[in-house]
């Protein structure tokens, strides 16, 4: 893999959620946040934001093309959906997070899917989105189950 990683605190408005990077679309069912969130109170952060128990969320700086065809970096979260959600909750301006710059979006597609396939709590068509594309991508079934570590 090619790239760099920078470690920096960005506002949470920057930061986009993308299902080519995200297999989760929405926060469906709250009680991870909820959870996260009471862990920060009893550690004595009124709003529930304690952002020395969690690593930074990672993001990809990926260059597009805007409306009016120039160049714009846009930054898309592929782990740390539950702590960006948990951010958002507790109205948090900014967050901490480890951004790679230099990658490819295939680059960043496998670091997502090894990421986001470990943390559980997918629905099961989220799952099947990640095997599909590693199975579009040829990787053969136990191949798959082998690197996702299923």
């Amino acid at each position: 893999m090619s790239g760099s990683i920078t470690t920096e605190t960005l506002p949470l408005a920057a930061i986009r959620l993308h299902s080519r990077f995200q297999p989760r679309s929405e926060l469906v069912n709250t009680a991870t946040v909820d959870a996260m969130r009471e862990a920060g109170r009893s550690r004595g952060h009124a709003n529930g934001w304690a952002p020395e128990i969690y690593d930074p969320v990672s993001l990809a700086a990926l260059t597009v093309i805007n409306s009016g065809g120039k160049p714009a970096t846009k930054l898309y979260l592929f782990a740390g959906f539950h702590r960006y959600h948990l951010a958002k909750a507790c109205r948090v301006g900014a967050i901490e997070a480890r951004v790679h710059r230099g990658y490819t979006p295939k680059e960043i597609e496998e670091l997502a899917d090894r990421s986001n396939i470990k943390t559980r709590g997918h629905t099961p068509l989220e799952e099947a989105r990640i095997y599909r594309k590693k199975h579009d991508a040829g990787m053969a079934p136990h191949a798959i189950s082998r690197e996702l570590d299923h």
